[in-house]
């Protein structure tokens, strides 16, 4: 009610709302939505993530219900990758859905002198400490590896504390260092002492940030083909993808970049120049384009 009440004190002809795509924001949502429609000719939902397969599945579940009585209720969608777009296309055909991408406004990095080339290879992760971003993988990955390598995990999470104790039962301790959440300084500065970002997600994001972070600061990734991933990164351009949950695959990864580092040092470049796709400008420009479909309006038509 107050959200409504807001949007008719302001007169908006369009409401963007961010949300997610799971049991609790599709009640609330709907509810949300349902008053919005007294207020504001135009909705659009933009999920950040959150179970699109479920909105796509054929089968009659309540999920699917609720969902798609959602969709009805609104003039378009906003996702992050293609995989998303065909699944809302799926579940509720006469929604408008439209690829947008997140804007990367970030800090400069600098150019390490000594980054590529030094041993042991320098490994960050950095993200929530729970199990679907594939933590307790990338740490058992570590033990199979034939290299000398370190890994950093920067985030917090409940699965902090067993990710502790993998790596200790591993005989990791002195190669895993777990510094916690941080701040934005703190952040930029691992970026800066690393060589690649591991990230062997099995959650189902749209684009995660952190991988923008890597592509600017030049770092090597090694990553699971998800949704925006599978969009924005090239294997062996700009990444190294591996499958969701095979320790040994990201272990025979790692491997590759620490023996190629011509590899690695081109990956870096070519994520430097690859992380201008999301500059502010670029994405502002398909989000209006995105808009303007949703309106009904011919592109350059923004008032």
């Amino acid at each position: 009610m107050r959200v409504a009440a807001e949007v008719g004190a302001d007169g908006a002809d369009v409401v963007v709302i961010h949300s997610g795509m799971d049991w609790k924001t599709v009640l609330r949502d709907l509810l949300v939505c349902a008053r919005l429609r007294r207020h504001v000719s135009t909705i659009v939902l933009q999920p950040h993530g959150g179970h699109a397969e479920w909105v796509g599945d054929c089968r009659p579940t309540l999920f699917r219900m609720l969902s798609r009585r959602l969709l009805r209720l609104v003039d378009g969608v906003f996702v992050l990758s293609w995989e998303e777009a065909a699944l809302y296309a799926t579940g509720e055909p006469t929604v408008i859905v439209q690829r947008v991408a997140n804007p990367f406004v970030g800090p400069e990095y600098p150019e390490s002198a000594e980054r590529n080339t030094g041993y042991p290879m320098r490994l960050l992760f950095v993200g929530r400490v729970v199990e679907t971003k594939g933590v307790l993988e990338a740490i058992e990955a570590l033990s199979l590896v034939s290299c000398q390598v370190t890994l950093t995990i920067a985030g917090d999470g409940p699965l902090l504390r067993r990710a502790r104790e993998l790596a200790l039962a591993l005989g990791l301790d002195d190669r895993v260092r777990f510094v916690g959440r941080v701040e934005d300084g703190t952040l930029r500065d691992l970026y800066g002492a690393s060589d690649v970002l591991l990230l062997p997600t099995y959650w189902a994001e749209g684009f995660p940030t952190v991988l923008a972070e890597a592509m600017a600061a030049g770092l090597g990734i090694v990553t699971t083909p998800v949704r925006g991933a599978r969009d924005y990164l090239v294997d062996g351009v700009n990444c190294l993808f591996v499958p969701p949950r095979r320790p040994s695959q990201i272990a025979a990864a790692i491997d590759r970049l620490h023996n190629q580092r011509e590899l690695l040092r081109q990956m870096g470049e070519n994520n430097r120049q690859g992380v201008l796709r999301f500059a502010l400008g670029a994405v502002l420009d398909e989000y209006e384009e995105s808009l303007l479909q949703v309106l009904g309006r011919p592109h350059g038509d923004a008032t």
